[in-house]
């Protein structure tokens, strides 16, 4: 990695937790997210991804509409309460690299997008937990448990994590997207011999639900996980920005696009899409904090250690200090002839002007 006032230089990034979806929606977003990502989980909720055909199905659909031969995209299946032994071994042989676990409410409350075919609890999981270690896949938590007051829900899941890292040992665990600091501190906390690590967006690290609902409405800051206190966001930003120390921690953007009419709605939907400027968003804070040395860490070299991604120091993208403006709109492919305001996603800092730019 190099690092001069006006340039860095460093290695392609990997993506521990990316939403691509699929047909028109994964044409439009995917160029964003291909110019500077190398390897990257693809999380199989958005379309569903259960079964062996589904993996392959989905795999083609994406390897059709990408571009860039540097962008390496793997797929991580949904496990759901019915997934069997066989099912992952078939799934793993069609090539998915990971799996994906939910919980839901009995009552059908989602906690995430998808999540209505999720597990009740980790212990319900245990069957499919124990396939996916031997057959060497990861699991990937979105760790919420739905049945609680929303703010506590992944407070309340780490005794849940932490019997599920004890009872598996060989599993590799990791706990998606990090908002508080119970489960951050839990995470850092950890003997240097667990098998249990975590991701963190570039969106959590900035805002907290203040930003959401503190004066006005903000539906395009609607995520789940939801946005937490200043103390929590302060305590993942600096698990983030310590990632070259804690190398438990690493880049999953859970950049989730959605057209806007299903953000300004009456039931909008969770997620944000960051892909367009969560480099530049995560470069500006390690700046702002004196941290760019271990931007690297947090952007590469953590995640493939999760995943086993190969890193390949001789691959690299530089992003140079040239103000750009972040597009109020992105129009989705094939719905040019409807207008500009028909159909359409608003990314994560829309409008607004930001410092570091990827040199193409």
């Amino acid at each position: 990695m190099r690092i001069t006032k006006n340039r860095i230089t460093m290695m392609r990034m990997s993506d521990g937790h990316l939403h691509l979806r699929d047909n028109y929606m994964l044409k439009t977003v995917l160029p964003y997210s291909e110019n500077v990502i190398g390897h990257a989980l693809v999380i199989g909720n958005a379309p569903k991804i259960r079964s062996a055909d589904d993996v392959t199905r989905y795999a083609v659909e994406i390897a059709n509409a990408q571009s860039k031969k540097t962008f390496k995209p793997k797929i991580a299946f949904y496990i759901t309460r019915e997934t069997t032994y066989e099912d992952i071994k078939h799934i793993k042989a069609a090539g998915a690299i990971a799996g994906k676990l939910f919980l839901e409410n009995q009552t059908g409350q989602e906690t995430s997008t998808g999540s209505e075919s999720g597990i009740y609890n980790l212990k319900q999981a245990y069957d499919q937990c124990a396939a996916m270690q031997e057959l060497d896949m990861p699991l990937a938590i979105h760790a919420e448990d739905p049945t609680v007051f929303c703010l506590d829900r992944e407070d309340v899941m780490v005794p849940q994590v932490k019997d599920l890292g004890e009872n598996f040992l060989r599993l590799r665990i990791s706990v998606e997207h990090i908002t508080g600091k119970s489960m951050m501190n839990f995470l850092e906390d950890l003997p240097p011999s667990s098998n249990i690590r975590g991701t963190i967006t570039s969106h959590h690290p900035v805002l907290t639900l203040d930003d959401v609902i503190g004066g006005r409405l903000h539906p395009h800051f609607f995520c789940k996980p939801i946005f937490k206190r200043p103390s929590d966001r302060d305590a993942i930003l600096n698990a983030m920005l310590n990632s070259g120390k804690n190398r438990r921690v690493s880049h999953g953007s859970d950049s989730a696009p959605w057209r806007y009419t299903d953000k300004e709605c009456k039931e909008g939907c969770p997620g944000m899409f960051t892909a367009p400027s969560a480099p530049s968003v995560t470069i500006e804070l390690f700046e702002k904090h004196n941290m760019l040395h271990n931007l690297e860490n947090f952007f590469s070299k953590n995640i493939n250690e999760t995943y086993g991604f190969p890193s390949d120091e001789s691959d690299t993208i530089e992003f140079v200090r040239k103000p750009w403006k972040v597009p109020r709109y992105i129009p989705v492919k094939g719905s040019e002839w409807m207008g500009i305001h028909s159909d359409h996603i608003v990314p994560f800092m829309a409008g607004q002007t930001l410092e570091w730019s990827l040199e193409t």
